[in-house]
């Protein structure tokens, strides 16, 4: 079930970004990252966030390290962000569709958290000069597991504007919330 429609949303229109936005409607199937997923993003470096993060981003014209509490997605804050970056995930510099799994293993960055969708700005090519990846921090040694994504998670300078991106992935998840309140209604009846 992927579908992929390509619309201007009028909110980025208002708010005077140029910033197309292509919708891929999936499910969370490992099957459906491998098929419709990593195609769409293989060979990209681009930010993912939710939909509110999406809004405040669209309304600041630029991705910036999160420091509202609300809005935080992780318990911890990233090797990136504790450094003034934005972290990113890098299928540029990263070629082994091994190491994509593993890092994807670790991070689902197209899966929604709470919302039925996910928003990917995918970061302009002359821009990926100035990404600090991977890599360059590995060689460093100071980074901790628990704070990077290996292979997959690079950074760059906070803020990053909108005009430094190319379009916006809006990954959506139809049957995503049906789904988890069916599984919570089913484990209920098991209590």
């Amino acid at each position: 079930m992927n579908t992929a429609s390509k619309s201007k949303s009028s909110n980025l229109k208002e708010s005077h970004h140029d910033l197309e936005i292509i919708t891929l409607e999936t499910d969370l199937s490992n099957s459906s990252f491998k098929k419709h997923i990593y195609p769409a993003l293989n060979g990209k470096i681009f930010h993912s966030t939710s939909l509110a993060s999406y809004h405040e981003i669209i309304k600041d014209g630029f991705i910036k390290i999160q420091t509202n509490p609300s809005l935080k997605e992780w318990n911890c804050t990233s090797h990136f962000e504790s450094r003034g970056c934005i972290s990113l995930c890098d299928l540029y510099h990263c070629k082994l569709y091994g190491h994509i799994r593993a890092g994807h293993q670790k991070y689902r960055f197209e899966c929604p958290k709470h919302d039925e969708e996910r928003y990917i700005f995918v970061l302009k090519k002359e821009f990926h000069d100035s990404v600090i990846t991977w890599y360059e921090i590995k060689k460093t040694k100071d980074w901790n597991y628990d704070s990077i994504v290996p292979h997959i998670e690079s950074g760059i300078k906070s803020p990053a504007p909108l005009s430094h991106f190319d379009y916006i992935y809006r990954i959506t998840y139809p049957y995503h919330i049906q789904e988890l309140n069916k599984i919570a209604r089913t484990m209920a009846l098991r209590r």
